[in-house]
């Protein structure tokens, strides 16, 4: 390295240097502490009864016997089992009333 090289780093000023990695280095302590600060808020929230379990915890909810007989939900057996129904024939549209204006064109070839 010639003092060429050496003089053209001593032209850049040190303060922007200085404040650009001292801003990366607050940005990344900044997310390590958000990310911390949210894995721990995770970790102490309990389950309140009638709500579901966290995605972390057990997949195996069973709901309580109450809410099990006091469902609207239909039998889907009998939905399964239901023979479906035959589609409508084409009906002719209803003629709709003439308006003021309006002519009616009649095709000879169909």
């Amino acid at each position: 390295m010639g003092p060429d090289f050496e003089q053209f780093f001593r032209q850049i000023p040190a303060f922007p240097i200085v404040l650009l990695c001292g801003s990366g280095i607050l940005l990344m302590f900044s997310i390590f502490f958000i990310i911390r600060a949210r894995i721990i808020k995770a970790q102490d929230q309990t389950i309140l009864p009638g709500t579901m379990p966290a995605a972390s915890s057990s997949y195996n909810y069973n709901p309580p016997s109450s809410f099990a007989s006091t469902s609207d939900l239909p039998d889907l057996d009998l939905l399964v089992d239901m023979p479906s129904p035959t589609p409508p024939s084409p009906a002719t549209p209803p003629a709709r009333p003439p308006r003021k204006g309006t002519y009616t064109l009649r095709l000879e070839d169909g």
